[in-house]
């Protein structure tokens, strides 16, 4: 049975957050050219210290470097932008879009750049256009009329669509709802988007894989002003971004779901270990999930000495999966230091 974690929908939007996202748009704009012109030009724009969150590189070394909020100087300028390059950043509003089809937000304070955070969705006023197909769904006459007879008048569902480059629907899963009686209309919407056709998401003139979240509401009439506030909120989070919470690891093993718990490294690498004497290797990673129990986040705490070992550590623990961390009964982000020990036995 799907437990809905708590959205609470309450519709307001101030013209300051339209005036926010016209100069942050214009700053984008500026940080997308400064980026190709190298670090000096970046260093112009940007606080003397930078903080960089949750971006998914394409290499594991810059994943290790810069992956997990390191607080960075104008001497990381330099290495950063080089990792930054293969994700190919377009300008799109206030956000920059990579390939294959995930947001950066840039963030700013008084005009100048004081930090970047990854997030695997692309933004709703930038999706939409991919995703109207299913964005009229009415709820079924049982959940109208159980909506009529509850005391909240708003069914709202947040789903996640995945497409192929193709525009296929590579996957459809609800992300919450709020209130109980939208459970039936949720999968109602699932089994639509799945067999919805979709326009493909363009990165600068180039068919690419995306994922967005796509907000459904009854009555639809409603659903700009939900939108206006869900949307408020989180840029609210976005330019006040909390720390997930650490606990031991013992507290999320029982959540796994999906991964290979034991990884082992490859012969090549297994004889340089005999090589070098030691009879134990250990390393140190650190994991964060998100609310979806999906590992967003992965730094090398310890490395093992061996960097291929490294390097298939943190291959491997992006396929873990999690049910999501409950905090007073709702969904957090969290941390936990994962330790490998791997025994070396000469027969």
């Amino acid at each position: 049975m799907r437990i809905p974690h708590a959205l609470t929908l309450v519709a307001c939007l101030t013209s300051s957050t339209f005036a926010n996202a016209e100069a942050n748009a214009t700053l984008t704009k500026s940080l997308h050219a400064a980026l190709s012109r190298g670090p000096d030009a970046v260093a112009a724009l940007a606080k003397p210290r930078l903080r960089i969150d949750g971006i998914t590189f394409a290499s594991d070394a810059c994943t290790s470097r810069f992956g997990f909020a390191p607080e960075l100087t104008k001497e990381d300028l330099p290495a950063l932008l080089v990792c930054l390059k293969p994700l190919h950043l377009v300008a799109a509003g206030d956000t920059l879009i990579a390939d294959p089809g995930f947001v950066v937000w840039p963030f700013f304070e008084d005009g100048k750049l004081i930090g970047m955070s990854g997030s695997r969705y692309i933004r709703e006023d930038y999706a939409a256009p991919n995703l109207v197909a299913t964005a009229n769904i009415a709820p079924d006459p049982d959940t109208r009329a159980a909506v009529a007879s509850s005391k909240v008048p708003i069914l709202a569902v947040d789903i996640e669509v995945c497409l192929g480059a193709d525009g296929r629907v590579e996957t459809a899963r609800v992300e919450r709802f709020n209130v109980r009686e939208a459970s039936a209309w949720a999968d109602q919407i699932i089994a639509a988007t799945n067999d919805a056709p979709y326009k493909p998401f363009v990165l600068d003139g180039t068919k690419i894989r995306a994922c967005a979240r796509q907000v459904h509401v009854y009555p639809a009439a409603r659903r700009e002003a939900v939108i206006a506030e869900l949307e408020r909120r989180n840029n609210a989070v976005r330019m006040a971004p909390a720390l997930p919470e650490t606990v031991a690891s013992h507290m999320l093993e029982g959540h796994r779901i999906a991964g290979e718990k034991v990884i082992r490294p490859d012969d090549d690498t297994k004889g340089k270990m005999i090589a070098s004497g030691k009879d134990k290797i250990i390393g140190s990673i650190k994991l964060c999930i998100d609310t979806s129990g999906t590992v967003n986040r992965l730094s090398i705490l310890r490395t093992t000495g061996f960097e291929p070992y490294d390097t298939k550590l943190i291959r491997e623990m992006r396929k873990w999966k999690y049910t999501p961390y409950l905090v007073n009964g709702t969904a957090a982000p969290v941390c936990i230091a994962v330790t490998f020990i791997y025994e070396i036995r000469v027969q």
